[in-house]
């Protein structure tokens, strides 16, 4: 390589290097340490169909589970476990295992030891009675269990009418926002609320409706399915 092509090169590089330290750095904002956490808390144990019993209880921010210690008094009632999501914060959750009582204990390193009193309540069905199109599911197909399976193929290709009441007199609510009918492999999700109407798409076992129902009176909720088979 000729002299005058090494010196454009030398020069080229130089400047890259240069626009490179022009350009500022911005560091990651870092949250402060804090712990968002209830001091008492009411779980509904639900029997073990459903997909997931753990429930998000809270968040130490500004540190990692590696430096964050949790314990249950008594994890034949209930469990607690961390997570990391963020990379920086750990995520606390809890898996009701029967009704009872038990103490959950966090304790972020060189920090204090929050505790939290919690109670699993026997599980309750919420359910008057839905009806999918002309069939009528019964609120006695929900006393034992959290989920009731529907043929996919009586449904599919039809746009459905979802109806459904609740145990009003027990104190149980519907809100639309929470009453769903999803297939998420499809990006398919449409709120029902106590009446609307859905259409199947996706394959057999995908479709469900998902129902979050709560009861201010006794401070509890329930999150049951139907799923098209």
């Amino acid at each position: 390589m000729k002299k005058k092509t090494w010196k454009k090169v030398i020069a080229l590089f130089a400047a890259f290097v240069m626009l490179l330290t022009a350009i500022p750095t911005y560091a990651k904002k870092q949250m402060p340490f804090s712990v968002e956490l209830s001091k008492n808390l009411i779980l509904p144990f639900q029997p073990p169909f459903n997909h997931s019993n753990k429930l998000l209880i809270g968040t130490v921010y500004a540190m990692s589970p590696d430096k964050v210690t949790v314990k249950s008094s008594n994890p034949k009632i209930a469990i607690i476990e961390k997570e990391d999501e963020t990379g920086n914060d750990t995520t606390l959750s809890a898996t009701p295992v029967k009704p009872g009582k038990a103490t959950f204990y966090v304790t972020p390193k060189g920090k204090k030891t929050y505790t939290v009193k919690v109670t699993v309540v026997k599980y309750q069905n919420p359910i008057s009675y839905i009806k999918i199109g002309n069939t009528t599911i019964k609120g006695s197909a929900f006393d034992k269990t959290g989920n009731v399976n529907l043929s996919y193929d009586k449904f599919k290709g039809k746009n459905v009418r979802f109806i459904m009441k609740a145990m009003n007199s027990e104190g149980w609510q519907i809100q639309k926002h929470n009453i769903k009918a999803y297939n998420y492999s499809k990006n398919y999700y449409k709120e029902l609320g106590r009446n609307g109407t859905f259409k199947l798409c996706g394959k057999k076992g995908d479709f469900q409706i998902g129902m979050y129902l709560k009861n201010p009176k006794k401070n509890l909720y329930m999150y049951l399915t139907i799923t098209f088979k």
